[in-house]
């Protein structure tokens, strides 16, 4: 079983994992949660100094997300203005016009029910985004999922369970770049060749996806 404590760091909480790698892995989530994952042989004075050697890129991705207004809305890596325009049809349509993305709704319908609508449209899209993806990795990794789940998740962008090959993708997706959510896609078919992270998973991923490492660095913070 893995072993887990929670380091300070700069007046930083960081969760640490310890587990049988090799290598230290760093990462800061959607969540602005700092982790990291640190094989067992590692002290914790070399994982202050490996965190002191990352200390400016953790200042400078934590400041992305204090720059992020909380209202702004993300579609597709794009930044927009929501906006509401009230429609006498009982369902959702969704219209974007230069930088707006225009929700119309009937005026009747409730902010709950909105939001329930909007969503739903969002896992259509995704649905259908990603199918090209899947139809590309399954033919070029010679596998198959069993089924698509797509539903909202905290600290996880997808997860593929490795006996039966179903596959479920997390809803806030939609907000990120298509070159993104490609990866997602790719990543979690090949934990069906291999259910791990180990060596024999990145080598999978520096075959078929070279520049993976930049993809999950530039997209996943």
């Amino acid at each position: 079983m893995n072993k887990v404590i929670k380091l300070k760091f700069k007046e930083l909480e960081v969760k640490t994992y310890f587990k049988k790698i090799k290598n230290i892995n760093l990462k800061i989530n959607h969540n602005h949660e700092i982790s990291l994952s640190v094989p067992y042989r590692i002290g914790e004075k070399e994982i202050e100094n490996f965190l002191e050697s990352k200390e400016e890129w953790i200042i400078q991705t934590l400041s992305k997300f204090k720059k992020k207004n909380p209202h702004d809305f993300y579609y597709l890596g794009q930044k927009y203005e929501q906006k509401y325009q009230h429609i006498d049809s009982r369902s959702l349509n969704i219209e974007i016009k230069n930088s707006d993305f225009i929700i119309q709704v009937h005026e009747g319908i409730p902010h709950s029910t909105r939001i329930r609508l909007l969503e739903k449209h969002f896992e259509k899209k995704l649905v259908e985004l990603t199918k090209e993806f899947f139809d590309k990795w399954e033919k070029s990794l010679g596998v198959s999922k069993t089924s698509l789940t797509i539903k909202k998740m905290k600290g996880k962008w997808g997860y593929c369970h490795t006996k039966n090959h179903d596959i479920c993708l997390n809803l806030e997706l939609i907000k990120k770049d298509i070159k993104f959510i490609e990866y997602v896609v790719f990543h979690e078919l090949c934990h069906i060749l291999v259910p791990n992270h180990g060596p024999d998973f990145k080598k999978l991923l520096n075959l078929h996806m070279p520049n993976w490492k930049q993809i999950d660095k530039e997209f996943s913070i």
